[in-house]
């Protein structure tokens, strides 16, 4: 046994600028690839590194839209890269590195939906694991005693389902909770708060200006009130803001200001508290689950999507280029973290509603967090029943590679990982 005991803590956290150089490409509506040639708000990578007994988990959030594109050289994903740099610094499991992207949509394109053959932006992305692991070192050199504290506030008026059924079928509500993580620390030292959301940042998408939109803003909020806030992406495959102006950069803000409000009342009303984080190790384990592809014959059901735009023949090529061979199972990594009492599911992909629903009420967590794109991507992520309506989420498109039913398989084995960090004995940890 450290020198902290069973039920305590250690954390830590640093951050670090990855704003892109002007000219790096960015993901357009039609044509796909434009360049930037402004910055509205810098971009960031946040990291909070938490430990207990011989265990340590590094959780990463990047002001990305993904983390599926692959390099030129290696042929591996960023998100992989950037755990691998993590984890040979810091000498931990890649199982126990988690890297989640906010999915701001006006940041570089890192998704991996389309090919990026700029050198600007292969460069620029390049750098990314390199800062990511000098910053998980700071983190980890910053860890000082901490008690942990877990709450849920509901936060209306962000939020809203996106996809309309056929049939006026009933469907989900959006999930309007902030689950949270906080971390209180001795001294003068800042409060660190995982702070899990679902919505798609997509207001001040498909312009030419740099910008980290409501969670990068949310975060800065948190900052100039001496709070240390890290931004996890939600199953926010089919919520978007309530407002559908673009370029509402007074609507960010406001949406920004929802969050950031609640997480220091949060922080505020627990910083005196007693109360005890039961059964607590912080573990980490992850599996490579093997997941049927979509069909490759060409859907005619539009169903009744919001998406309108004229998409480019490039994107119905890139799914074939995707999938590969149809015969072959994608594999995909599910990681699955314990904080104490709070359980994560970090899923490589966009999953909606739903599917963060059922995660939630099965999980043995009395807190449980859904991580959206995180670590890889392998496109929206819809249970069957969804498939009925049509619409962008199911469309013939790089961004939809998994098929219906297996999405349940996901929800399944999300529900055994975290059974299985709950079973796990105290004294030994799961790595």
């Amino acid at each position: 046994m450290s020198a902290l005991g069973r039920s305590e803590f250690a954390v830590g956290a640093a951050r670090c600028d990855i704003t892109p150089p002007l000219g790096t490409v960015f993901l357009g509506v039609n044509p796909r690839h434009q360049s930037f040639t402004g910055v509205e708000t810098p971009l960031e990578l946040r990291v909070a590194v938490f430990k207990s007994g011989p265990n340590t988990v590094v959780c990463i959030s990047a002001d990305l839209i993904g983390l599926g594109c692959t390099s030129p050289e290696t042929g591996q994903s960023l998100g992989h890269r950037i755990r691998n740099a993590v984890s040979h610094r810091l000498d931990v499991p890649v199982a126990s590195v988690l890297v989640s992207a906010t999915h701001a949509h006006s940041t570089p394109e890192t998704s991996g939906i389309t090919t990026i053959t700029d050198s600007a932006t292969l460069t620029w992305a390049s750098t990314v694991p390199g800062l990511a692991a000098d910053t998980a070192a700071a983190a980890f050199s910053d860890c000082s005693p901490a008690h942990l504290v877990n709450r849920k506030s509901m936060v209306p008026g962000i939020a809203r389902i996106r996809r309309m059924r056929v049939g006026n079928l009933p469907s989900f509500a959006p999930d309007e909770s902030l689950s949270m993580v906080i971390a209180h620390r001795g001294g003068r030292k800042k409060p660190i708060v995982l702070m899990n959301f679902a919505c798609h940042p997509v207001l001040l998408q498909a312009r030419p200006v740099v910008s980290s939109d409501f969670p990068g803003y949310a975060v800065a909020s948190l900052d100039r009130i001496g709070i240390f806030g890290l931004f996890i992406q939600g199953a926010a495959g089919d919520v978007n803001p309530l407002s559908d102006e673009w370029g509402n950069v007074e609507q960010v803000q406001s949406d920004a200001d929802l969050l950031s409000f609640a997480v220091a009342d949060a922080v505020n009303s627990t910083a005196t508290s007693t109360e005890v984080v039961s059964g607590g190790p912080v573990a980490a384990v992850q599996i490579e689950l093997p997941l049927a592809k979509r069909s490759m014959v060409r859907s005619t059901s539009q169903g009744a999507s919001e998406d309108s735009f004229e998409r480019p023949d490039d994107d119905f090529d890139g799914l074939g280029q995707r999938l590969g061979n149809a015969h072959e199972q994608l594999r995909i990594p599910l990681q699955f973290i314990r904080i104490g009492a709070a359980g994560l599911v970090a899923i490589p992909g966009e999953p909606v509603t739903a599917l963060g629903a059922l995660i939630k009420a099965m999980s043995p967590a009395p807190l449980t967090l859904i991580g959206g794109c995180c670590n890889d991507y392998y496109g929206y992520l819809v249970p069957p029943w969804d498939w009925i309506d049509g619409g962008y989420e199911v469309g013939y498109g790089p961004w939809s590679l998994v098929a219906g039913e297996s999405t349940l398989t996901i929800v399944t084995a999300a529900v055994a990982g975290l059974n299985k960090l709950w079973a796990a004995p105290i004294s030994a940890g799961v790595q």
